[in-house]
């Protein structure tokens, strides 16, 4: 029998699951359960995922992309010229229940993630977790997609998500203020 390598990390409350290092996949688990239950699950993970491969980050965008923004109310747009940029700006958007598509080819940018696994898709396409690319401080790259919001005719719903993306557009900057100001 090979030696199984793991490479996952084992966690508990409240969220019971384990989390594959290289992929970012994710095994949930219900506790309470028998010692060699518990065993077998992460044996069988381990091995599942001793070939895994560390994500290979998303192609960059090389020009600027309109994407339709995917969501229940008005039909509205938003541009960036950095992949990343633009996800993010869609996660903080919609709170992962909105995705983005090209206007130029119809081909998603970001999907829909009303259920959960926007975190596995951000490792899987970037090649890091979101809050490391956050922890880069890219306020500013954001903002400026989010500065792009727009509808395609008047509003017709009560949910306004252009005064959201500008309310966004104007905490990030808030904050990348606050960041220069205490590093300087």
């Amino acid at each position: 029998m090979p030696e199984i390598k793991p490479d996952f990390t084992y966690l508990n409350a409240p969220k019971q699951r384990l989390e594959c290092g290289r992929c970012g996949a994710t095994q949930p688990y219900k506790l309470p359960m028998p010692c060699d239950g518990f065993a077998k699950i992460m044996i069988e993970f381990a091995r599942k995922h001793q070939e895994c491969r560390p994500p290979q980050p998303a192609p960059p965008l090389n020009e600027m992309t309109e994407c339709k923004i995917i969501n229940p109310s008005d039909e509205c747009f938003m541009a960036g010229d950095d992949r990343e940029a633009l996800c993010a700006a869609g996660v903080f958007l919609g709170r992962c229940a909105y995705g983005l598509k090209s206007t130029k080819d119809g081909s998603e940018v970001l999907p829909i993630f009303i259920t959960g696994g926007w975190n596995e898709w951000w490792l899987k396409t970037f090649g890091h977790k979101f809050e490391d690319y956050t922890d880069t401080k890219p306020h500013e790259k954001i903002a400026k997609v989010l500065d792009t919001f727009r509808y395609a005719r008047e509003r017709g719903s009560i949910n306004d998500i252009g005064k959201f993306a500008k309310h966004c557009a104007e905490g990030l900057r808030r904050r990348a203020k606050e960041v220069f100001d205490a590093t300087v």
